[in-house]
Parts: structure tokens; sequence; C-alpha cells
């Protein structure tokens, strides 16, 4: 599996890529690609190592590649400042001739893609018609186009469409103006895209309206599948419906190099509401996201006189100092990933503007009252999850917005078990979806 990410702190990427391996363990051995290698640029040339490992090696990586004279006298002596490059093909040809050079590391790679049988590559819910591409995008082009090189059969998995499939969802939305928007690509680098896509056997879909437009622009094979982290639903279940987290908070306790995650002696009183900390812009706006979440939380502790628990699934830790005010818990990313969805799953409400930690509250048919953070998937995932009535928040603190948000998740949790059953068969249902498609998919077989 390309771009394993479970080696993150994001409980989303942490959790996909796990409930993803579970899915592939089925059909055998998995070998797997850690992330970094899509991330971290890779100097190739005759200065490779002396760039990757020497004492000075980033200052003067970095040199040459802001420095257009720098650039220019190194490509005359055969090196570049990385070996990924806009055009797949392009790629492979660099990465073909640092392998004759020596290079063990992308020797390993290519070692590693010629013993599979499929190359399945995780796209982590990039969007495939964005640009600029990142470079992990680029990383994930080069591999179909290794794999296709090798005769391999390559699945695509977790990407979206673009921006467009975010508007879809929006008949229904409060209001989602957070100014998150990005280009489509440009024509040559659509050309790039798609020819590398034509390369795949198969490529799945994160959301409904990603696979409406692939299939019209003429991709018969694309595939939707519910994301992977909902078999967590049956693999988990005892976990997922026990108040295990509340009773034993040593559960909740850090990875071992750091002691700031969870503090608290005792266990907190069910029932709780599970509040995400969502990514908060740099500068001026840190305050009012800041002020935001605290008239939330106080409002909710009024209006509900539930405990609140803010999680923070991305390590972001801006919310830690306002919890140590309020005197409420603050549980970071650090903890136990499996603890973390337990945490979720087993909340009264959730509020919160991720995508996966969204899923992970649904899997405990836990409702979920969706701010919109940016992410483009969250707001689908109430049509996935076959909500009466979709509505995106936004993250703003004038006292109508506040007002409404408490009321919703009010309503969602007066509507009870009905509600919380309705989801947790939304959960199964899902869960026999992406494990019965994926499996179909990769080996022509039913699971």
């Amino acid at each position: 599996m390309v771009c394993d990410n479970r080696e993150t702190r994001n409980w989303g990427s942490r959790g996909t890529s796990i409930a993803l391996g579970q899915i592939l363990g089925f059909r055998g051995k998995i070998i797997s690609i850690p992330r970094e290698l899509a991330i971290k640029r890779q100097p190739v040339g005759p200065l490779r190592s002396y760039l990757s490992n020497g004492r000075h090696g980033r200052t003067v990586s970095r040199l040459i590649r802001k420095t257009r004279t720098f650039n220019a006298l190194y490509r005359l002596i055969g090196g570049r400042d990385d070996y990924v490059m806009p055009d797949p093909a392009r790629t492979l040809e660099l990465f073909r001739r640092e392998v004759r050079r020596g290079n063990t590391r992308l020797a390993e790679l290519e070692q590693q893609f010629t013993q599979a049988d499929r190359v399945v590559i995780n796209g982590g819910g990039a969007a495939v018609l964005h640009r600029p591409m990142t470079r992990e995008q680029k990383f994930q082009l080069f591999a179909v186009e290794l794999a296709a090189s090798l005769g391999k059969p390559v699945t695509f998995v977790n990407i979206i469409a673009g921006s467009d499939s975010h508007s879809y969802y929006q008949s229904n939305v409060f209001n989602t103006s957070n100014g998150h928007t990005r280009k489509p690509v440009a024509d040559e680098e659509m050309n790039i895209v798609t020819r590398s896509l034509r390369k795949c056997d198969v490529f799945v879909m994160c959301d409904p309206f990603s696979l409406q437009v692939m299939q019209e622009l003429g991709f018969d094979n694309a595939r939707w599948y519910p994301d992977a982290l909902f078999t967590w639903r049956t693999r988990y279940a005892s976990l997922l419906d026990s108040d295990t987290m509340t009773k034993n908070p040593e559960l909740l306790e850090p990875w071992p190099e750091t002691d700031q995650v969870y503090r608290g002696t005792g266990s907190w009183s069910n029932p709780y509401i599970c509040v995400s900390s969502d990514a908060c812009p740099t500068g001026r706006q840190d305050e009012m996201w800041i002020g935001f979440y605290d008239k939330l939380i106080n409002e909710l502790i009024r209006q509900t006189g539930m405990q609140i628990v803010v999680v923070d699934p991305e390590g972001n830790e801006f919310l830690r100092p306002l919890c140590e005010r309020l005197a409420i818990p603050f549980v970071a990313s650090t903890i136990n990933l499996f603890a973390g969805t337990g945490l979720l799953a087993g909340a009264r409400a959730y509020v919160g503007g991720r995508y996966h930690p969204a899923i992970m509250a649904s899997l405990g048919g836990a409702p979920c009252t969706i701010l919109d953070s940016g992410e483009q998937l969250t707001g689908g995932l109430q049509h996935i999850l076959d909500y009466d009535e979709p509505v995106v928040f936004p993250i703003d603190p004038v006292e109508s917005n506040i007002s409404a948000i408490v009321n919703d998740v009010i309503r969602k949790m007066d509507a009870g078990d009905d509600l919380r059953k309705r989801l947790i068969n939304q959960a199964h249902t899902n869960s026999f979806r992406v494990k019965y498609g994926l499996c179909s998919t990769l080996s022509h077989q039913a699971f």
C-alpha cells in the first residue's frame, strides 16, 4: 500500500490507513510504503548523499531549490533538488536514472513494486482535479506510472474529484463561506492527471458526487465505496458500545514521549458531548476561532448541563489553554487511536468539522453537528449517513450562529435512541459496502 498514513498523529489519516490495511489483509500480505516517501523531497545526482545527510546539506539543498543560479549549476553536473516532477513520465525517467546510480532507497522502492501482485495507492482524500498539485499528489501519479511500467494492476483509492464536489452538498447548507477554494487544474495538468488515471484498472472516489464527476469525464473504471473506517463498527463494536473510556481514563494516557495529554485522575460522568478542535488558521483569525469555541462550549454547558470533552484529532493544540481555563477535559491526538474512537463513539453528541472523527462518532450512533472547517467531504458525510436535514454551520462567534448550533445538538440528542440506532444501522450498511466493494474490486470475487 503506497502512502500508508498510520504513522501520523492525525486520527483520521491513521484510522483510515489502518482500516484500509485490514481490508487489504484479507486478500494477502501487505507491503507498506509510508507517506513520508511521498512528501519529503529527495535530492538526486552526484551530491545526493551530502544534500540528504551532510552537516549543511539542508542549507545547500534550499539554495539549489530557491536560487536559479545554483539550480542551473547543479543541473549541469547531473543533479536535481528532487526527482519528483509534475509529469510522472519524467519522474519515472529520473527515478530509473537514480536507481542506476546506486540510490538504495529508490532501488528498494522499485523492488517492492516488482514483488507486488497489485499496487494500491492511498490518495488520503486528495483532490485529483486541483492545482497546484502537491508533491504527494505528484508522487502518487508517479506510483501509477511505475506500477504500469512493471505490468502491475493499480488501484487508486480515497480520492475526490475537486472543489466542486463540496458545492454539490450545498443545497441545505446553513452557511459554508470560509473561503476555502482552489482552482481546477489547467489543461496541461489535466492531461497529465487523466493519462495517469487511465492506467489504473480501477480507482475509488471518497464521495458519490466525485464519482459522478469522473464518470461524466469518461472514466468508466471509477467507483465509490464508503470510507474504510466504517468497518470498525463491527470490528470494535464492544469497545464502541461501552462507557469504557469514562470509567478507565488511563486509556487516554499519551504516547511515552509526552505527559501533556490527559491529566485527570478520575473519570467524568456520563453523559458527555465531544467537541473537536478543528484546524485553526494562523494570524488575526486565531482569536476569533478561540472566541467561537469559548462561546460554543459555555453555551452547550449552560443549555445541556453535560460534561464537554474537547478532543484534538489533528494535533494543533490551540484549544488546550481554553480547556485549562474552563477546567474541562482536553484529549490530544497522541492518545491510543482506538480509545479516541471509543471516546467519540460513546458521546451523546459530536460537534466538529472533520470527516473521519465524525465517522468515528457515528460508529456508536453519536449524532453529529457539522462545522465548516473547510474540509470538503464533511458536509457530504451527512448524506452518506442519511440525515434528514443535512446542515453545515460556519465557525462564527455571532450569537445567532452559536444558538443555531446548540439547538441542532439538542434537537438531535432529543431524538434519542431512534436516531442513534439509525446511525448505527447506517454505519453497519456502509461497513458491508466498503468491505464487499473493495474486496470484490481487488479480487473480482465477492467478499
